[in-house]
């Protein structure tokens, strides 16, 4: 079988694909990812063959965002339909301009199946006209079901039927990593698969082992929330979480991000690019945004979060770990900036074992899906 992956142009979302490809691999199937320049580097580190698509492009010019933007967990809402819908016009216009490429591409690979990221629907006109089954891929919570698939179908029907389909296909399945008690409450149902925690490669740090007196944790916002946002979001959840009594606070962050963090006092370690999943495991508590990287390695290690949601499905995601007992979510800018508040949510967490004890429900929950290898084989019947 031969597997053509095609990614948003966002290393997370393609990191959450990684192990699915890893075990497709692992069967005797080929595997290349039509990849943006974007997500070249994690492609190549993961070990997977790419062949070249044009970028998909920024978002629009415009009034630059106020970070966080809560009306993105109100899809009903005016304000929330509205921003899921530009999000949609901006993903769907970015790849439809390279369908062209697309297409050539697929043609001349001549794939058995096609792996989608659930937000590049490109692929699915893709898979329409050539007459093959798509499989699309959830990076983790899915809040795409609504506004979003509804501004998808106004801007590609029209193509579709253009070119002789009569709308935007069905994908063959929907792979879903996330689990049932985290999953949106609208998000059609998915082919269940065992989240993997995969961020990267890297060397374990010669500090993983954490202090017998001291509680460690992570704070780790995540590089394209910090692209959006600027610094002030990492900086408040590190200085909330320093100022606690005999904590350890490792700071998570890429390169890029690391001049953000001077000065910081004596129970601070910068973990500067090291994989999540090399250390995470040795943390009482997570301060994150609630992006799928971080969130769901933390969700299947066990790890109580505290979530500081920016945009996107982090809302739903950081609904649902409340309501699920395994974390807190301070979902404003309000709650966010209020150093008191942050600090007290911290505190909260480490000292109610209640948290811990949902946290490690949920990762039991992830353990209990079938591996990627199952997910292979189920994979390779429906393309045949």
């Amino acid at each position: 079988m031969r597997v053509l992956v095609i990614p948003l142009p966002y290393p997370t979302h393609l990191m959450a694909m990684v192990p699915l490809c890893w075990a497709l691999r692992a069967h005797g199937h080929e595997v290349l990812v039509a990849c943006p320049p974007e997500v070249l580097a994690t492609a190549h580190a993961a070990g997977l063959t790419t062949v070249a698509v044009p970028s998909h492009g920024g978002p629009p010019d415009g009034a630059p965002l106020r970070f966080p933007l809560p009306a993105f967990g109100d899809r009903l809402g005016d304000a929330g339909r509205w921003l899921w819908r530009e999000t949609a016009t901006t993903v769907v216009r970015g790849s439809l301009n390279h369908l062209p490429h697309y297409l050539r591409l697929a043609e001349g690979w001549r794939p058995s199946l096609l792996l989608v990221d659930v937000c590049a629907v490109v692929g699915r006109v893709v898979g329409g006209l050539l007459d093959v089954p798509v499989a699309l891929h959830r990076w983790g919570v899915d809040p795409t079901a609504g506004p979003f698939a509804e501004r998808a179908h106004e801007l590609l029907d029209p193509v579709c039927r253009a070119r002789g389909i009569p709308g935007l296909p069905d994908p063959a399945l929907v792979i879903d990593p996330c689990p049932p008690s985290l999953q949106a409450v609208d998000a059609p149902p998915g082919e269940p698969v065992r989240y993997v925690p995969y961020n990267g490669g890297g060397a374990v740090p010669d500090w993983v082992a954490p202090p017998a007196s001291t509680r460690r944790i992570c704070v780790c916002m995540g590089r394209m929330v910090l692209d959006a946002t600027g610094p002030d979001p990492l900086r408040r959840a590190v200085a909330a979480a320093c100022a606690l009594p005999d904590v350890e606070v490792v700071v998570a962050v890429s390169g890029a991000h690391r001049r953000w963090l001077d000065d910081l006092p004596a129970n601070a370690v910068v973990a500067e690019s090291v994989p999540l999943h090399l250390f995470l495991d040795t943390c009482a508590l997570v301060v994150c945004a609630g992006g799928s990287g971080t969130a769901f390695t933390a969700t299947r290690l066990g790890v109580p979060q505290l979530v500081l949601p920016q945009y996107f499905d982090q809302f739903d995601y950081a609904r649902n770990l409340a309501a699920a007992g395994a974390g807190l979510c301070l979902p404003d800018e309000r709650a966010q900036s209020d150093h008191r508040l942050l600090t007290d949510s911290i505190a909260a967490l480490l000292d109610d074992t209640g948290f811990a004890s949902a946290a490690v429900k949920l990762a039991d929950e992830m353990a209990s899906m079938p591996p990627p290898t199952d997910l292979a084989r189920t994979l390779a019947s429906r393309a045949a």
